[in-house]
């Protein structure tokens, strides 16, 4: 259910607040907010005004069995387990995001896919982002220029 928006106006001063208050901060008076109903509270639940957030309004649903799956062509990277993790290699377009605990290998396997990307078969490959917020501008640079 919607809640219909109001606002606390001073009958002294016509000071306006969001909530009421037992003191007018403007004048000082005391019980002298009165509450005013500044937009009424829709019929519709508020319906109208989230209308077409998630797409179109006249979205339909369709089960997972009727979407029809199309073979994306896929890079191989190599590596063999990253190469299976992935559906059988990196997707154009696609974002990969590698996190885990300290020590389990994240920046090796960079470094890995790094060195592989000057390879032939990489070169088709259009750009690859790298970013990492927890490493130094120093390192950063080092790694890119290796």
């Amino acid at each position: 259910m919607a809640k219909s928006k109001t606002a606390y106006v001073c009958n002294q001063c016509g000071a306006e607040y969001s909530k009421w208050q037992g003191q007018c901060e403007s004048c000082g008076a005391w019980d002298t907010l009165s509450e005013f109903v500044v937009e009424p509270a829709s019929k519709n639940g508020g319906t109208v005004r989230r209308a077409g957030y998630a797409g179109a309004t006249s979205a339909v649903i369709t089960a997972l069995t009727d979407v029809a799956t199309e073979s994306e062509t896929r890079t191989r990277i190599g590596i063999g387990e990253l190469d299976r993790v992935l559906g059988g290699g990196l997707v154009e377009g696609s974002v990969v995001l590698v996190g885990g605990d300290p020590g389990i290998g994240k920046s090796t396997l960079r470094c890995i896919c790094r060195v592989r990307s000057r390879s032939r078969r990489w070169r088709r490959a259009r750009s690859v982002l790298d970013f990492r917020s927890h490493i130094c501008a120093a390192s950063r640079r080092l790694a890119w220029s290796a």
